[in-house]
C-alpha cells in the first residue's frame, strides 16, 4: 500500500514524456544554464591568466612565490657549500676561510629547507 506522498514522489521522479513542449523548455533551460556556467568559468580563467602574465603563469602565481624563493635559496646555499669545498681543495692555505663558508652555505640551505618543511604541512 503506497501512501499519497510516496505516490507523488514517484510521479515526480518517473515523469513521462507526455508534454514535449515542457521537455523542450526544460532541456533549453538546462543548456542555457550549462553555457552560462561555461562562460563564467572561461571568463574567470581568462582574468586569472591576464593577472598572472606569462612569467606568473609559468611559476604559479603568488601562492607559489614563498616556495619558489625558499627552493632557490636552498639550491644556492648548497651550491655555495659545494663551491667552497672545491675552493678549499684548490687553495689549502685558505682552508679555514673556506671551511667557514661551507658551514654558512649549509646553514643557509638548512634554513630554507626548514621553511619548506614547515610550510609543507599547510
Amino acid at each position: 500500500m503506497v501512501s499519497e506522498r510516496d505516490k507523488a514522489k514517484l510521479d515526480i521522479a518517473d515523469r513521462e514524456g507526455e508534454d514535449p513542449e515542457l521537455d523542450a523548455v526544460l532541456s533549453g533551460a538546462s543548456k542555457l544554464n550549462l553555457e552560462t556556467l561555461r562562460e563564467t568559468n572561461r571568463h574567470k580563467e581568462e582574468m586569472r591568466s591576464k593577472d598572472l602574465g606569462k612569467i606568473g603563469g609559468w611559476l604559479g602565481g603568488r601562492e607559489m612565490l614563498p616556495f619558489l624563493l625558499a627552493a632557490l635559496i636552498l639550491v644556492s646555499g648548497v651550491l655555495l657549500a659545494l663551491v667552497s669545498m672545491i675552493m678549499a681543495a684548490v687553495f689549502p692555505e685558505r682552508a679555514p676561510f673556506w671551511g667557514e663558508q661551507i658551514v654558512r652555505g649549509f646553514a643557509f640551505a638548512g634554513a630554507a629547507g626548514a621553511f619548506l618543511a614547515g610550510r609543507s604541512g599547510r
